[in-house]
């Protein structure tokens, strides 16, 4: 049993220890409050013009000539 055991600790202890370095161990992660202020701080930057025209834009002369 003895020899089981002096066996079977140190392989669990080597499992073990690289599952913890595989998933990173926990570490310092923002709570959902500090993300969410995060982002709110540095908005997204929204484009001011749009080079597809809108469906109501009014066409140039040029489009509504017919050849």
């Amino acid at each position: 049993m003895s020899r089981t055991r002096a066996l079977l600790l140190p392989a669990l202890a080597i499992v073990a220890a690289v599952a913890l370095v595989a998933c990173g161990g926990g570490g310092d992660d923002p709570t959902p409050t500090e993300t969410a202020t995060a982002t709110e701080s540095t908005p997204t930057p929204t484009p001011t013009t749009s080079r597809t025209p809108s469906p109501t834009a009014t066409p140039r002369p040029s489009q509504t000539e017919s050849a």
